[in-house]
């Protein structure tokens, strides 16, 4: 299966969307790693896995849409770094986890973030580390 990855702007936040989209199936993964919104296009397949269609002819589509919440990155010293969305508003037990695993050894705490989204201002608020900028070409 092939894809093309990019990044895009994203809809909610103005940050940096990456976009995974599979040629071979037309189906798309977008994901901001500012506030954390979530979107996709993938097949519907029956209980079989055979694609369904639609009366057409042609192939159904589930859209997903979710808002970002905001998202916590964790860099690791080997290089690898993990981006996770929130799925409600960052709580107070989201923030004693982030730093704990902070604290921990073998992270690169210059590399990592905590965001939230603020739905008052309508924008990205850094809880800690830099907010990752979108630069368009």
């Amino acid at each position: 299966m092939g894809s093309v990855q990019s990044e895009i702007k994203c809809p909610q936040c103005g940050g940096r969307m990456f976009t995974d989209y599979y040629y071979k199936t037309d189906e798309e993964y977008r994901f901001c790693s500012c506030c954390g919104k979530y979107e996709s296009w993938t097949l519907v397949r029956d209980d079989c896995g055979k694609i369904v269609l639609k009366k057409n002819g042609k192939v159904k589509y589930t859209h997903i849409n979710r808002k970002g919440y905001g998202c916590a990155c964790l860099a690791f010293s080997d290089g690898v770094s993990q981006v996770h969305h929130f799925s409600s508003p960052v709580r107070k037990k989201d923030k004693d986890e982030f730093f704990r695993i902070l604290d921990s050894t073998g992270i690169d705490k210059e590399k990592c973030y905590l965001l939230k989204w603020d739905a008052v201002s309508k924008s990205v608020v850094s809880i800690y580390g830099q907010i990752p900028k979108y630069e368009e070409e």
